[in-house]
């Protein structure tokens, strides 16, 4: 009895025992944890192999010089006797005189490794422009094209020409085709639409025809065999400022 009473016992404890359960996750679920963390792993690798490197500010190395205002084979020189590499460019300036050192880049006072290539900037002068060629435009036009240049607008001058209609442009000063610096004042000529016809009375008929038909003028002659010698005895255009393109009338000694 005492034995069974024990086995009933041990059956009872045994049925009233919790059942065990599966507390540890499955390995399928272990594996995918293991590969995420690869992925991340890999991810931030990447990402922090293509960062760009940063550059922080060292307090050694080689001090840029200030070259201000030296030629630019003095600035050279002092740069290669710091171990630096000097690399010139031309640039225009208004205020630094031509041939003369602008400023470097980097700038004076960084610091930089040695065999650093440093530019610097040398000025070539004011900037300027060539005069373009504005002769027989009108003075309008003609003031258009220059300001467009950047160049200024000075005096109108009028001025007696043979051919130029009146109010078109004769000459410029400076001259056509100059390099003149930007900003400059440019002063134009411009016809009057006369020309001076002078007084060749008495004068050969071959010397008074040069001259008149140089101002652009019709010359006609006719004889008068009351006077000798073929020299001009009147002129029928008054002496002085006439149109341009006028005829004028010669009479001309012709007798014997």
């Amino acid at each position: 009895m005492g034995s069974e009473a024990a086995i009933k016992e041990l059956s009872s404890t045994d049925t009233n025992r919790p059942a065990r359960t599966q507390t540890r996750p499955p390995v399928a679920w272990i594996w995918a944890g293991i590969v995420m963390i690869a992925i991340v792993i890999a991810a931030v690798v990447f990402w922090v192999g293509h960062l760009s490197p940063v550059i922080l500010p060292s307090a050694t190395g080689v001090s840029v010089p200030s070259l201000t205002s030296e030629t630019y084979s003095a600035g050279a020189a002092k740069l290669t006797k710091l171990k630096l590499v000097p690399e010139r460019v031309d640039i225009t300036s208004n205020s630094i005189a031509d041939g003369k050192i602008i400023k470097t880049s980097p700038p004076s006072g960084t610091k930089v490794a040695e065999q650093e290539t440093v530019s610097v900037y040398v000025s070539t002068g004011p900037e300027t422009v060539t005069l373009p060629d504005v002769s027989g435009q009108t003075a309008d036009d003609a003031w258009n094209q220059l300001s467009n240049l950047g160049l200024e607008k000075g005096s109108v001058t009028q001025q007696d020409s043979p051919d130029k209609t009146a109010g078109t442009v004769i000459s410029t000063s400076p001259a056509i085709g100059k390099s003149v610096t930007l900003g400059s004042t440019v002063n134009i000529v411009v016809s009057s639409g006369t020309v001076a016809v002078p007084d060749v009375t008495t004068k050969p008929v071959a010397d008074a025809m040069t001259s008149l038909q140089a101002l652009g003028l019709t010359v006609q002659t006719v004889g008068d065999d009351t006077c000798t010698g073929n020299i001009v005895k009147s002129q029928d255009l008054p002496v002085g400022e006439q149109e341009q393109g006028s005829t004028i009338t010669l009479t001309v000694c012709t007798g014997q």
